[in-house]
Protein backbone atom coordinates (compact mmCIF):
# COMPACT_ATOMS: atom_id res chain seq x y z
CA UNK A 1 0.00 0.00 0.00
CA UNK A 2 1.28 3.21 -0.96
CA UNK A 3 2.04 4.91 2.39
CA UNK A 4 1.30 8.70 1.13
CA UNK A 5 -2.46 7.17 0.02
CA UNK A 6 -5.30 7.84 2.24
CA UNK A 7 -7.17 5.30 4.26
CA UNK A 8 -10.92 5.21 3.10
CA UNK A 9 -13.78 6.81 5.05
CA UNK A 10 -14.84 3.92 6.94
CA UNK A 11 -11.40 3.36 8.19
CA UNK A 12 -11.08 6.49 9.41
CA UNK A 13 -14.15 6.65 11.13
CA UNK A 14 -15.02 3.49 12.79
CA UNK A 15 -18.25 5.45 14.19
CA UNK A 16 -19.54 5.95 10.89
CA UNK A 17 -19.10 1.78 10.16
CA UNK A 18 -20.76 1.28 13.74
CA UNK A 19 -23.46 2.93 12.43
CA UNK A 20 -24.45 1.51 8.99
CA UNK A 21 -24.15 -2.14 10.88
CA UNK A 22 -26.09 -0.92 13.87
CA UNK A 23 -29.05 0.44 11.24
CA UNK A 24 -28.67 -2.70 9.12
CA UNK A 25 -29.37 -4.88 12.89
CA UNK A 26 -32.46 -2.09 13.48
CA UNK A 27 -33.75 -2.86 10.15
CA UNK A 28 -33.68 -6.65 10.23
CA UNK A 29 -35.42 -6.47 13.71
CA UNK A 30 -37.83 -3.90 13.09
CA UNK A 31 -38.96 -5.83 9.98
CA UNK A 32 -39.47 -8.62 11.31
CA UNK A 33 -41.66 -7.81 14.18
CA UNK A 34 -43.56 -5.11 12.04
CA UNK A 35 -44.17 -7.93 9.11
CA UNK A 36 -42.04 -6.26 6.83
CA UNK A 37 -43.96 -2.95 6.59
CA UNK A 38 -41.08 -1.09 5.06
CA UNK A 39 -40.01 -3.41 2.61
CA UNK A 40 -43.43 -3.74 1.54
CA UNK A 41 -44.22 -0.23 1.30
CA UNK A 42 -40.90 0.33 -0.68
CA UNK A 43 -41.56 -2.65 -3.15
CA UNK A 44 -45.70 -1.21 -3.31
CA UNK A 45 -44.20 2.14 -4.33
CA UNK A 46 -41.94 0.99 -6.85
CA UNK A 47 -44.55 -0.83 -8.66
CA UNK A 48 -47.41 1.93 -8.23
CA UNK A 49 -45.76 5.11 -8.49
CA UNK A 50 -48.68 7.35 -9.90
CA UNK A 51 -48.02 10.58 -9.27
CA UNK A 52 -45.06 12.66 -6.71
CA UNK A 53 -47.99 13.30 -4.64
CA UNK A 54 -49.94 10.52 -4.35
CA UNK A 55 -53.44 11.90 -5.50
CA UNK A 56 -53.44 13.38 -1.96
CA UNK A 57 -52.08 10.67 0.51
CA UNK A 58 -52.14 7.80 -2.23
CA UNK A 59 -50.48 4.86 -0.23
CA UNK A 60 -47.54 3.56 -2.97
CA UNK A 61 -47.33 6.85 -4.29
CA UNK A 62 -43.72 7.69 -5.45
CA UNK A 63 -43.57 10.36 -2.65
CA UNK A 64 -43.89 7.61 -0.32
CA UNK A 65 -41.26 5.78 -1.62
CA UNK A 66 -39.09 8.79 -2.18
CA UNK A 67 -39.89 9.88 1.95
CA UNK A 68 -39.09 6.19 2.88
CA UNK A 69 -35.59 6.63 1.52
CA UNK A 70 -35.04 9.65 3.23
CA UNK A 71 -36.19 9.19 6.23
CA UNK A 72 -34.11 6.35 6.54
CA UNK A 73 -30.65 8.08 5.56
CA UNK A 74 -31.82 11.21 7.95
CA UNK A 75 -32.46 8.67 10.88
CA UNK A 76 -29.39 6.81 10.12
CA UNK A 77 -27.82 10.43 10.77
CA UNK A 78 -29.76 10.74 14.10
CA UNK A 79 -28.30 7.56 14.98
CA UNK A 80 -24.49 8.72 14.03
CA UNK A 81 -25.09 12.11 15.97
CA UNK A 82 -26.22 10.59 18.92
CA UNK A 83 -22.94 7.88 18.93
CA UNK A 84 -20.58 10.31 18.61
CA UNK A 85 -22.15 12.83 21.19
CA UNK A 86 -20.37 13.00 24.49
CA UNK A 87 -21.43 10.73 27.31
CA UNK A 88 -23.83 13.06 29.06
CA UNK A 89 -25.93 13.83 26.24
CA UNK A 90 -26.18 9.91 25.47
CA UNK A 91 -28.00 9.36 28.32
CA UNK A 92 -31.08 11.47 27.10
CA UNK A 93 -30.97 9.84 23.71
CA UNK A 94 -30.76 6.72 25.25
CA UNK A 95 -33.70 7.51 27.03
CA UNK A 96 -35.44 9.26 24.09
CA UNK A 97 -34.98 5.49 22.11
CA UNK A 98 -36.24 3.62 24.69
CA UNK A 99 -39.63 5.79 25.07
CA UNK A 100 -39.90 5.64 21.40
CA UNK A 101 -39.27 1.95 21.08
CA UNK A 102 -41.94 0.88 24.04
CA UNK A 103 -44.56 2.81 22.60
CA UNK A 104 -44.23 1.64 19.13
CA UNK A 105 -44.03 -1.69 19.97
CA UNK A 106 -46.60 -1.14 22.20
CA UNK A 107 -49.09 -0.05 19.28
CA UNK A 108 -48.41 -2.43 17.07
CA UNK A 109 -49.43 -5.05 20.01
CA UNK A 110 -52.19 -3.85 20.82
CA UNK A 111 -53.76 -2.05 17.41
CA UNK A 112 -51.26 -3.73 14.92
CA UNK A 113 -49.91 -0.18 13.56
CA UNK A 114 -47.40 2.69 14.80
CA UNK A 115 -48.31 5.96 16.79
CA UNK A 116 -48.94 8.74 14.72
CA UNK A 117 -49.51 12.21 16.15
CA UNK A 118 -53.61 12.43 16.65
CA UNK A 119 -52.78 9.70 18.71
CA UNK A 120 -50.52 12.29 20.85
CA UNK A 121 -54.01 14.30 21.41
CA UNK A 122 -55.76 11.20 22.40
CA UNK A 123 -53.50 10.23 25.02
CA UNK A 124 -52.46 13.87 26.78
CA UNK A 125 -56.46 13.70 27.04
CA UNK A 126 -57.31 10.61 28.06
CA UNK A 127 -58.59 10.58 31.81
CA UNK A 128 -56.48 9.09 34.30
CA UNK A 129 -58.31 6.24 35.51
CA UNK A 130 -57.61 4.38 32.05
CA UNK A 131 -53.83 4.84 32.26
CA UNK A 132 -53.24 1.25 33.89
CA UNK A 133 -55.97 -0.37 32.11
CA UNK A 134 -53.59 1.09 28.66
CA UNK A 135 -50.22 0.06 30.07
CA UNK A 136 -50.97 -3.33 30.63
CA UNK A 137 -53.07 -3.45 27.10
CA UNK A 138 -50.05 -1.73 25.44
CA UNK A 139 -46.80 -3.56 26.84
CA UNK A 140 -44.44 -5.35 24.86
CA UNK A 141 -41.51 -6.65 26.18
CA UNK A 142 -39.76 -7.09 22.93
CA UNK A 143 -39.35 -3.71 22.65
CA UNK A 144 -36.35 -4.66 25.06
CA UNK A 145 -34.37 -5.64 22.30
CA UNK A 146 -33.96 -2.94 19.90
CA UNK A 147 -33.62 -1.05 23.51
CA UNK A 148 -30.58 -3.18 24.23
CA UNK A 149 -28.77 -3.13 20.66
CA UNK A 150 -28.73 0.39 20.49
CA UNK A 151 -27.92 1.14 24.23
CA UNK A 152 -24.82 -1.10 23.62
CA UNK A 153 -23.41 0.68 20.37
CA UNK A 154 -24.52 3.71 21.64
CA UNK A 155 -22.56 3.76 24.74
CA UNK A 156 -19.83 1.53 23.25
CA UNK A 157 -18.88 4.00 20.13
CA UNK A 158 -16.47 6.81 21.95
CA UNK A 159 -17.23 10.63 21.07
CA UNK A 160 -16.26 11.78 18.76
CA UNK A 161 -14.43 15.18 18.86
CA UNK A 162 -17.04 15.36 21.31
CA UNK A 163 -20.06 17.08 19.88
CA UNK A 164 -21.34 18.99 22.76
CA UNK A 165 -25.03 18.64 23.70
CA UNK A 166 -26.39 22.12 22.51
CA UNK A 167 -24.47 21.20 19.08
CA UNK A 168 -25.73 17.51 19.04
CA UNK A 169 -29.08 18.33 20.14
CA UNK A 170 -29.68 21.15 17.40
CA UNK A 171 -28.68 18.81 14.84
CA UNK A 172 -31.00 15.56 15.79
CA UNK A 173 -33.95 18.08 16.31
CA UNK A 174 -33.39 19.62 13.13
CA UNK A 175 -33.70 16.27 11.37
CA UNK A 176 -36.74 15.88 13.04
CA UNK A 177 -38.14 18.45 11.95
CA UNK A 178 -36.52 18.21 8.36
CA UNK A 179 -38.39 14.68 8.27
CA UNK A 180 -41.85 16.10 9.80
CA UNK A 181 -42.07 18.90 7.58
CA UNK A 182 -41.26 16.64 4.09
CA UNK A 183 -44.15 14.45 5.29
CA UNK A 184 -46.32 17.63 5.87
CA UNK A 185 -45.21 18.89 2.34
CA UNK A 186 -46.00 15.71 0.45
CA UNK A 187 -49.22 14.84 2.72
CA UNK A 188 -47.56 11.52 3.07
CA UNK A 189 -47.59 12.56 7.24
CA UNK A 190 -47.66 8.27 7.99
CA UNK A 191 -45.24 6.46 5.97
CA UNK A 192 -43.39 3.92 7.49
CA UNK A 193 -39.92 4.21 8.48
CA UNK A 194 -37.54 3.58 10.89
CA UNK A 195 -40.19 2.77 14.32
CA UNK A 196 -37.73 5.62 16.44
CA UNK A 197 -37.81 8.26 13.42
CA UNK A 198 -41.69 7.59 12.97
CA UNK A 199 -42.38 8.70 16.78
CA UNK A 200 -40.42 11.71 16.70
CA UNK A 201 -41.48 12.38 13.06
CA UNK A 202 -45.12 12.80 14.72
CA UNK A 203 -44.49 14.48 18.06
CA UNK A 204 -43.44 17.02 15.17
CA UNK A 205 -46.31 17.23 13.48
CA UNK A 206 -48.54 17.59 16.36
CA UNK A 207 -46.93 20.60 16.92
CA UNK A 208 -47.75 21.53 13.59
CA UNK A 209 -51.36 20.08 13.82
CA UNK A 210 -51.85 22.30 17.04
CA UNK A 211 -50.38 25.48 15.02
CA UNK A 212 -53.07 25.24 12.23
CA UNK A 213 -55.20 24.97 14.44
CA UNK A 214 -54.58 27.47 16.98
CA UNK A 215 -54.26 30.12 13.65
CA UNK A 216 -57.58 28.58 12.02
CA UNK A 217 -60.70 31.47 12.13
CA UNK A 218 -64.03 30.31 12.36
CA UNK A 219 -66.69 31.00 10.15
CA UNK A 220 -68.96 33.56 11.06
CA UNK A 221 -72.73 33.06 11.36
CA UNK A 222 -74.58 36.20 11.17
CA UNK A 223 -77.69 36.55 13.66
CA UNK A 224 -80.89 35.49 11.92
CA UNK A 225 -82.84 39.12 11.65
CA UNK A 226 -86.54 36.71 11.18
CA UNK A 227 -85.51 34.28 14.29
CA UNK A 228 -88.56 33.27 15.88
CA UNK A 229 -87.75 32.42 20.17
CA UNK A 230 -86.84 28.57 20.04
CA UNK A 231 -90.14 26.49 20.57
CA UNK A 232 -88.22 23.69 21.78
CA UNK A 233 -85.10 21.86 23.42
CA UNK A 234 -82.64 19.75 20.99
CA UNK A 235 -79.68 17.75 22.87
CA UNK A 236 -76.90 16.05 20.30
CA UNK A 237 -75.61 13.04 22.08
CA UNK A 238 -72.01 11.55 21.08
CA UNK A 239 -71.71 8.73 22.29
CA UNK A 240 -68.63 6.40 22.89
CA UNK A 241 -67.87 3.00 21.73
CA UNK A 242 -71.76 1.53 20.91
CA UNK A 243 -71.99 -0.74 18.88
CA UNK A 244 -75.68 -0.69 17.19
CA UNK A 245 -75.96 -4.55 17.05
CA UNK A 246 -75.83 -5.17 20.96
CA UNK A 247 -78.84 -2.52 21.79
CA UNK A 248 -81.85 -4.08 22.07
CA UNK A 249 -83.19 -1.11 20.58
CA UNK A 250 -82.05 -2.69 17.60
CA UNK A 251 -82.81 -6.62 18.01
CA UNK A 252 -80.20 -7.60 20.26
CA UNK A 253 -81.69 -10.58 22.23
CA UNK A 254 -80.15 -9.38 25.42
CA UNK A 255 -81.97 -6.86 27.13
CA UNK A 256 -79.48 -3.99 27.19
CA UNK A 257 -81.55 -0.67 26.24
CA UNK A 258 -85.12 -1.57 27.77
CA UNK A 259 -85.88 2.25 27.98
CA UNK A 260 -84.77 3.17 24.54
CA UNK A 261 -86.75 -0.29 23.20
CA UNK A 262 -89.74 0.60 24.96
CA UNK A 263 -89.84 4.34 23.54
CA UNK A 264 -89.32 2.61 20.17
CA UNK A 265 -92.69 0.29 20.67
CA UNK A 266 -94.44 3.79 21.94
CA UNK A 267 -93.17 5.61 18.37
CA UNK A 268 -91.24 7.77 20.24
CA UNK A 269 -88.03 6.54 18.11
CA UNK A 270 -87.08 6.73 14.55
CA UNK A 271 -83.58 4.85 13.63
CA UNK A 272 -81.94 4.37 11.22
CA UNK A 273 -80.62 0.76 11.16
CA UNK A 274 -77.47 1.31 8.59
CA UNK A 275 -75.76 4.58 9.51
CA UNK A 276 -71.81 5.10 9.75
CA UNK A 277 -69.31 7.07 11.14
CA UNK A 278 -66.76 9.49 9.30
CA UNK A 279 -63.60 7.28 11.41
CA UNK A 280 -63.28 4.67 13.44
CA UNK A 281 -61.41 6.88 15.80
CA UNK A 282 -62.78 9.29 18.45
CA UNK A 283 -60.82 12.56 17.69
CA UNK A 284 -61.64 13.16 14.68
CA UNK A 285 -65.02 11.65 14.56
CA UNK A 286 -65.87 14.24 17.35
CA UNK A 287 -64.57 17.04 15.01
CA UNK A 288 -66.73 16.24 12.03
CA UNK A 289 -69.71 16.27 13.67
CA UNK A 290 -69.30 19.68 15.55
CA UNK A 291 -67.80 21.13 12.57
CA UNK A 292 -70.03 19.37 10.16
CA UNK A 293 -67.82 18.65 7.20
CA UNK A 294 -68.87 16.67 4.27
CA UNK A 295 -65.90 14.91 2.50
CA UNK A 296 -63.12 13.11 2.76
CA UNK A 297 -59.96 13.89 3.36
CA UNK A 298 -60.42 17.20 4.85
CA UNK A 299 -57.92 19.13 2.84
CA UNK A 300 -59.12 22.38 3.36
CA UNK A 301 -58.81 21.39 7.23
CA UNK A 302 -62.57 22.80 7.47
CA UNK A 303 -62.97 21.06 10.64
CA UNK A 304 -61.21 24.20 12.42
CA UNK A 305 -62.38 27.06 10.07
CA UNK A 306 -66.54 25.73 9.76
CA UNK A 307 -68.62 27.21 12.23
CA UNK A 308 -69.15 24.84 14.90
CA UNK A 309 -72.88 23.48 15.80
CA UNK A 310 -72.79 25.94 18.75
CA UNK A 311 -72.81 29.34 16.24
CA UNK A 312 -75.51 28.35 14.53
CA UNK A 313 -77.38 27.33 17.82
CA UNK A 314 -76.38 30.76 19.20
CA UNK A 315 -77.59 32.88 15.74
CA UNK A 316 -80.82 31.13 16.47
CA UNK A 317 -81.25 32.33 19.96
CA UNK A 318 -80.81 29.19 21.81
CA UNK A 319 -78.99 28.88 25.25
CA UNK A 320 -76.42 26.73 24.52
CA UNK A 321 -74.89 24.10 26.89
CA UNK A 322 -72.14 21.56 26.75
CA UNK A 323 -71.19 18.47 28.70
CA UNK A 324 -68.05 16.64 27.87
CA UNK A 325 -68.05 13.36 30.11
CA UNK A 326 -64.64 11.91 28.93
CA UNK A 327 -61.65 14.95 29.19
CA UNK A 328 -61.04 17.62 30.83
CA UNK A 329 -59.79 19.97 27.99
CA UNK A 330 -61.26 20.87 24.47
CA UNK A 331 -60.53 17.66 22.50
CA UNK A 332 -62.76 17.68 19.17
CA UNK A 333 -61.79 20.20 17.29
CA UNK A 334 -62.47 23.35 19.01
CA UNK A 335 -60.10 25.70 20.87
CA UNK A 336 -61.19 28.16 23.78
CA UNK A 337 -62.10 30.83 21.55
CA UNK A 338 -65.22 28.58 20.48
CA UNK A 339 -66.63 28.67 24.17
CA UNK A 340 -67.47 32.13 23.72
CA UNK A 341 -70.84 30.65 21.86
CA UNK A 342 -71.35 27.90 24.76
CA UNK A 343 -73.02 29.89 27.36
CA UNK A 344 -72.26 26.86 29.93
CA UNK A 345 -69.42 24.00 29.51
CA UNK A 346 -69.02 21.48 31.99
CA UNK A 347 -66.43 18.32 31.71
CA UNK A 348 -64.85 15.60 32.89
CA UNK A 349 -62.76 17.49 35.82
CA UNK A 350 -65.80 17.57 37.91
CA UNK A 351 -68.33 14.79 35.67
CA UNK A 352 -65.85 11.93 36.83
CA UNK A 353 -65.73 12.50 40.37
CA UNK A 354 -66.17 10.64 43.02
CA UNK A 355 -66.68 7.56 40.95
CA UNK A 356 -66.08 7.92 36.61
CA UNK A 357 -68.25 5.49 36.53
CA UNK A 358 -71.16 7.39 36.92
CA UNK A 359 -70.44 10.48 34.88
CA UNK A 360 -73.05 10.05 32.26
CA UNK A 361 -75.16 9.99 35.07
CA UNK A 362 -74.09 12.87 36.30
CA UNK A 363 -74.76 14.78 33.11
CA UNK A 364 -78.05 13.62 32.56
CA UNK A 365 -79.18 14.57 36.31
CA UNK A 366 -78.00 17.93 35.42
CA UNK A 367 -79.74 18.25 32.10
CA UNK A 368 -83.17 17.11 33.37
CA UNK A 369 -84.46 19.81 35.63
CA UNK A 370 -83.67 22.61 32.82
CA UNK A 371 -85.40 20.57 30.05
CA UNK A 372 -88.26 20.58 32.54
CA UNK A 373 -88.17 24.40 33.02
CA UNK A 374 -88.42 25.55 29.27
CA UNK A 375 -87.61 25.14 26.27
CA UNK A 376 -85.03 27.38 24.14
CA UNK A 377 -81.59 25.20 25.40
CA UNK A 378 -79.27 23.40 22.95
CA UNK A 379 -77.17 20.86 24.29
CA UNK A 380 -74.03 18.68 22.96
CA UNK A 381 -73.33 15.43 25.45
CA UNK A 382 -70.41 13.51 24.85
CA UNK A 383 -71.04 10.41 26.69
CA UNK A 384 -68.01 8.42 28.31
CA UNK A 385 -70.25 5.58 27.39
CA UNK A 386 -68.67 2.52 26.85
CA UNK A 387 -65.44 2.86 26.13
CA UNK A 388 -62.39 -0.19 27.25
CA UNK A 389 -62.03 -1.60 29.27
CA UNK A 390 -65.26 -2.42 29.37
CA UNK A 391 -64.96 -3.93 32.88
CA UNK A 392 -64.71 -0.64 34.12
CA UNK A 393 -68.10 1.23 33.15
CA UNK A 394 -70.04 -0.73 35.40
CA UNK A 395 -70.36 -1.28 38.85
CA UNK A 396 -70.16 -5.01 40.12
CA UNK A 397 -73.37 -4.34 41.69
CA UNK A 398 -75.20 -3.78 38.06
CA UNK A 399 -74.04 -7.50 36.82
CA UNK A 400 -76.28 -9.03 34.52
CA UNK A 401 -74.31 -11.70 32.33
CA UNK A 402 -71.50 -13.42 34.82
CA UNK A 403 -68.28 -14.58 33.63
CA UNK A 404 -67.20 -10.99 33.17
CA UNK A 405 -63.27 -11.20 33.03
CA UNK A 406 -61.10 -9.69 35.47
CA UNK A 407 -59.80 -6.19 34.93
CA UNK A 408 -57.30 -7.14 32.21
CA UNK A 409 -57.60 -7.67 28.46
CA UNK A 410 -60.20 -10.19 27.73
CA UNK A 411 -59.38 -13.77 27.28
CA UNK A 412 -61.99 -14.52 24.59
CA UNK A 413 -65.22 -13.52 22.60
CA UNK A 414 -67.91 -15.03 24.83
CA UNK A 415 -66.15 -12.79 28.30
CA UNK A 416 -65.87 -10.05 25.59
CA UNK A 417 -69.40 -9.42 24.85
CA UNK A 418 -70.03 -10.15 28.77
CA UNK A 419 -68.28 -7.30 30.04
CA UNK A 420 -69.05 -5.57 26.89
CA UNK A 421 -73.18 -5.95 27.51
CA UNK A 422 -72.97 -5.16 30.90
CA UNK A 423 -71.19 -2.00 30.60
CA UNK A 424 -74.02 -1.01 27.66
CA UNK A 425 -76.74 -2.01 29.85
CA UNK A 426 -75.70 -0.16 32.97
CA UNK A 427 -74.87 2.88 31.14
CA UNK A 428 -78.00 3.47 28.26
CA UNK A 429 -80.20 2.44 31.19
CA UNK A 430 -79.32 4.82 33.66
CA UNK A 431 -78.40 7.43 31.54
CA UNK A 432 -82.25 7.30 29.42
CA UNK A 433 -83.69 6.69 32.94
CA UNK A 434 -82.29 9.58 34.79
CA UNK A 435 -82.57 12.11 31.60
CA UNK A 436 -86.39 11.70 30.56
CA UNK A 437 -87.76 10.88 33.96
CA UNK A 438 -90.39 13.08 33.08
CA UNK A 439 -90.94 11.28 29.92
CA UNK A 440 -93.51 14.80 28.67
CA UNK A 441 -90.55 16.70 27.86
CA UNK A 442 -90.85 14.96 24.92
CA UNK A 443 -93.84 17.41 23.57
CA UNK A 444 -90.85 20.51 23.15
CA UNK A 445 -87.57 18.10 23.22
CA UNK A 446 -85.29 16.19 20.49
CA UNK A 447 -82.63 14.00 20.97
CA UNK A 448 -80.65 13.46 17.64
CA UNK A 449 -78.54 10.37 19.37
CA UNK A 450 -75.49 8.35 17.90
CA UNK A 451 -71.95 7.32 18.65
CA UNK A 452 -68.68 8.44 17.54
CA UNK A 453 -67.64 5.33 16.44
CA UNK A 454 -68.39 1.36 16.37
CA UNK A 455 -66.99 -1.70 17.92
CA UNK A 456 -64.74 -4.50 16.88
CA UNK A 457 -66.12 -7.17 19.46
CA UNK A 458 -63.59 -10.08 17.64
CA UNK A 459 -65.74 -10.51 14.36
CA UNK A 460 -62.28 -9.75 12.83
CA UNK A 461 -60.24 -11.59 15.20
CA UNK A 462 -58.29 -8.36 16.14
CA UNK A 463 -56.85 -7.50 19.76
CA UNK A 464 -58.10 -3.59 19.28
CA UNK A 465 -62.08 -2.59 19.89
CA UNK A 466 -61.66 0.43 17.46
CA UNK A 467 -59.58 2.88 15.22
CA UNK A 468 -59.07 -0.23 12.44
CA UNK A 469 -60.12 -0.71 9.34
CA UNK A 470 -63.35 -2.93 9.90
CA UNK A 471 -66.92 -2.17 8.89
CA UNK A 472 -67.78 -3.13 12.42
CA UNK A 473 -65.48 0.00 13.62
CA UNK A 474 -67.60 2.77 11.95
CA UNK A 475 -70.99 1.05 12.12
CA UNK A 476 -73.14 3.63 14.66
CA UNK A 477 -76.53 3.46 16.18
CA UNK A 478 -78.85 6.51 14.87
CA UNK A 479 -81.71 7.65 15.89
CA UNK A 480 -84.33 10.46 17.21
CA UNK A 481 -86.15 10.59 20.22
CA UNK A 482 -89.08 12.68 19.93
CA UNK A 483 -91.45 14.39 18.02
CA UNK A 484 -90.08 14.43 14.44
CA UNK A 485 -91.90 14.37 10.20
CA UNK A 486 -93.97 11.64 9.25
CA UNK A 487 -92.21 11.75 5.99
CA UNK A 488 -88.86 10.68 7.78
CA UNK A 489 -87.21 7.12 5.41
CA UNK A 490 -85.22 5.54 7.78
CA UNK A 491 -84.02 3.28 4.63
CA UNK A 492 -81.62 5.65 3.81
CA UNK A 493 -78.17 4.98 3.68
CA UNK A 494 -77.02 7.44 6.76
CA UNK A 495 -73.54 9.09 7.48
CA UNK A 496 -72.43 11.03 10.09
CA UNK A 497 -72.16 13.32 7.36
CA UNK A 498 -76.05 14.18 7.30
CA UNK A 499 -76.19 15.13 11.05
CA UNK A 500 -74.74 18.52 10.96
CA UNK A 501 -77.96 19.96 8.49
CA UNK A 502 -80.40 17.74 10.74
CA UNK A 503 -79.13 19.54 13.47
CA UNK A 504 -79.75 23.02 11.33
CA UNK A 505 -83.52 21.96 10.59
CA UNK A 506 -84.08 21.29 14.02
CA UNK A 507 -83.18 24.62 14.64
CA UNK A 508 -84.85 26.24 11.56
CA UNK A 509 -81.82 27.71 10.93
CA UNK A 510 -82.89 29.26 6.92
CA UNK A 511 -80.32 28.19 4.11
CA UNK A 512 -78.88 31.92 3.86
CA UNK A 513 -77.69 31.67 7.02
CA UNK A 514 -75.60 28.23 6.44
CA UNK A 515 -72.12 29.48 5.21
CA UNK A 516 -71.36 25.86 3.39
CA UNK A 517 -73.09 23.66 1.13
CA UNK A 518 -74.02 20.62 3.75
CA UNK A 519 -75.05 17.05 3.22
CA UNK A 520 -78.55 16.29 2.75
CA UNK A 521 -80.64 16.49 6.01
CA UNK A 522 -82.03 13.29 7.71
CA UNK A 523 -85.26 15.05 7.22
CA UNK A 524 -85.22 15.20 3.88
CA UNK A 525 -83.41 12.19 2.60
CA UNK A 526 -84.89 8.94 1.20
CA UNK A 527 -83.16 5.77 0.06
CA UNK A 528 -83.23 7.00 -3.67
CA UNK A 529 -80.28 9.36 -2.22
CA UNK A 530 -78.05 7.03 -0.63
CA UNK A 531 -74.72 7.39 -2.29
CA UNK A 532 -71.68 5.04 -1.55
CA UNK A 533 -69.91 6.04 1.98
CA UNK A 534 -66.57 6.18 3.21
CA UNK A 535 -64.10 6.79 6.12
CA UNK A 536 -61.23 6.72 7.58
CA UNK A 537 -59.01 4.98 10.02
CA UNK A 538 -56.61 5.81 12.99
CA UNK A 539 -53.95 4.88 10.82
CA UNK A 540 -55.00 7.55 7.93
CA UNK A 541 -54.82 11.23 8.10
CA UNK A 542 -57.88 12.82 8.41
CA UNK A 543 -56.30 15.63 5.91
CA UNK A 544 -54.42 13.92 2.95
CA UNK A 545 -55.33 10.09 3.70
CA UNK A 546 -57.68 8.64 0.79
CA UNK A 547 -60.38 7.36 2.79
CA UNK A 548 -61.85 3.73 2.47
CA UNK A 549 -65.03 2.96 0.85
CA UNK A 550 -67.63 0.95 3.02
CA UNK A 551 -68.84 -1.79 2.02
CA UNK A 552 -72.20 -3.49 3.44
Amino acid sequence: MNSSSKPSLLNRDRSLLLTIIFSILLFNIEEYFFNGHITFSLLYSISNPTTLTGGIGRTGSLAEGILVIGTLLLTGAIFWVSFVSDNKSKWLYFLLFALAMMIQFGYWKAINRHFNFQDFFTNINTPSHLWLFSLQTFFNPWGFLPISVYGFFLFYIEPKAPKKFLASFSTISGLVVLMASAAYFFNQPNHVSFASSSFYRSMAQAAFAESDQRNAIREVVPTSENAKSPDKNIIFIIDESIKFSHMSLYGYERDTTPTLRKLHEDGKIVLWDDAIATTSCSVMSNAALISGIGSLPDTDRRVHKNPTIFQYAKAMGYTTHYYDGQFSRLWNGMKNDDLIFVDAYENSATLLHPRPVESDIRIAEKIAPILEDGVGHFFVVNKSGVHFPYEETFPESELIWSDTPPRLPNRNVADMHNAYDNGLAYNSETFFTRLLRDESILDNTVILYTSDHGQNLGEDEDNWSHCGDSKWEVQVPLFIIGTVPTTIDPSFKAHHFNIFSTLLDLMDVPNDLRTQNYPISLFEATFADSAPRYYLTGYLDFFSSAPILYKE
